[in-house]
């Protein structure tokens, strides 16, 4: 696994902790199970549909696990996260490909 020396031991903690690391476009690089029972299982890595933010504004059913009254709140926050993205990221296609 590649990523900064504390996301091992973050996955390595106890079986009830939930624990994942995520890339700045939102996609999950890795999860442990409770995680996965708590958020669902992360989708396999192809095309825009693994990152959270992309599937927040195309599928519906991802915000199932959030209160209805909080998604507009989350729905700014995932804009925001996306501008600052495109913004460092200008160049790179895969930008491109999540905020089309």
């Amino acid at each position: 696994m590649t990523g900064r020396p504390c996301a091992p031991s973050l996955l390595d903690r106890p079986a009830t902790t939930p624990a994942q690391v995520i890339t700045d476009l939102h996609e999950t690089r890795v999860q442990n199970e409770p995680a996965a029972a708590l958020l669902g299982r992360a989708p396999e890595p192809r095309g825009p549909a693994t990152g959270f933010a992309y599937r927040w504004f195309t599928d519906r059913s991802s915000r199932a696990t959030y209160p209805p009254e909080d998604h507009p709140h989350h729905s700014r926050v995932f804009v925001a996260d996306l501008h600052a993205v495109a913004a460092r990221r200008s160049h790179d296609t895969e930008v491109g490909i999540h905020t089309g």
